[in-house]
């Protein structure tokens, strides 16, 4: 009940915004455009927020090892899919649809290890290695890449998505991938965060570029509490 209420608090106040926007091609649709993304942020942070204090509480007081890095485990699943939900809600006149996962290492190649409701099994079990996908170029490059249109065949070679993977993908419209850096090793990308949507590109790329580069540290974070294993 406590995220109903947080998600149609977000929508009811962003949706005039976002709409108000769309009504202008001047500078003012710029001003609500910005007004929009800081409001939803605002938003996604305190859904998150309530989520973990809820669960800490749930949790006790329990300080073992294998408790805490539990604990990190299950945060990192419900910051994915309270960001999720409040995008959906917010962005929901555009027909989105969205979902976000984080991607560690497994045997020379990225494996997803966190990710919020979405994604088919066939999307689940596929191995990004490097350069593979914007995931595998993020990896590769150790820098965030925006991919508006990452599947289509002009890009087959530079990003060398491998053949198996294209059906599995073919619905994503738009990736936005960031490199996820521990504090011990921060010149070295340890895991790869990734918002993906299935409208065309440009709709609510702003949206997307905004929330991942928020919530990178976040997750970070917490993925320093698991040790970086997967669940």
């Amino acid at each position: 009940m406590g995220d109903l209420l947080l998600v149609w608090q977000a929508r009811l106040v962003l949706f005039p915004l976002i709409v108000g926007a769309s009504q202008f091609q001047t500078e003012s649709s710029k001003q609500y455009a910005l007004l929009a993304i800081g409001v939803l942020l605002s938003t996604l942070s305190g859904v998150v927020a309530t989520r973990r204090e809820e669960f800490a509480k749930r949790e006790g007081r329990r300080t073992d090892r294998s408790r805490r890095r539990a604990n990190a485990h299950m945060e990192i699943l419900l910051t994915l899919s309270a960001m999720v939900t409040v995008l959906e809600a917010a962005q929901k006149e555009v027909g989105g649809r969205y979902r976000a996962a984080v991607y560690l290492e497994d045997e020379g190649k990225l494996r997803m290890a966190y990710s919020s409701p979405g994604y088919s099994v066939e999307e689940i079990d596929l191995r990004w290695g490097l350069r593979q996908g914007a995931v595998g170029m993020c990896w590769a490059t150790n820098r965030s890449q925006d991919a508006p249109t990452p599947y289509r065949p002009d890009v087959l070679h530079d990003w060398e998505v491998p053949e198996s993977a294209l059906d599995a993908v073919k619905h994503v419209r738009m990736v936005v991938a960031r490199p996820i850096h521990m504090r011990a090793t921060p010149a070295i990308c340890s895991a790869v965060f990734v918002i993906d949507d299935t409208l065309p590109p440009g709709r609510a790329a702003a949206t997307l570029k905004k929330v991942a580069d928020q919530f990178v540290p976040e997750i970070r974070d917490t993925l320093e509490r698991t040790g970086l294993e997967f669940p």
